[in-house]
């Protein structure tokens, strides 16, 4: 059975992985896959007129926890099918991003005050 304190040392144990993990995917050359949300505030949804403002909503370790394990989980079955079913394997390889998509959205918030790192 288990106590909460037995479940807080099993989740530190996974924190501690998962960071070893993830450092390793960075150093690797891996993208961050969540740089956080951002939400605009409107006073209708239904109105065609410009935000009120925005907000970002940051993610919490907790969920780049789950998301390392989930990243790995998903590049073993996607190595298996390629080992087992060469001839019907089919991977999904993301390209570097183009960061030159972003330009207006820097260029908008930029004449608001607001600086976004890309």
């Amino acid at each position: 059975r288990w106590a909460i304190d037995n479940i807080k040392e099993a989740v530190k144990g996974l924190h501690a992985i998962a960071a070893n993990i993830r450092k390793a995917r960075f150093e690797r050359g891996a993208l961050t896959m969540n740089q956080g949300k951002m939400y605009f505030d409107f006073e209708d949804r239904n109105s065609n007129m410009a935000p009120r403002g925005w907000r970002l909503h940051e993610t919490a370790e907790a969920n780049w926890l789950v998301e390392e394990f989930m990243v790995m989980a998903n590049a073993r079955v996607t190595e298996k099918t390629i080992e087992f079913c060469p001839d019907n394997a089919l991977a999904r390889w993301h390209e570097s991003p183009d960061t030159s998509r972003f330009k207006t959205l820097v260029e908008a918030l930029d004449k608001k005050g607001e600086e976004m790192k890309v």
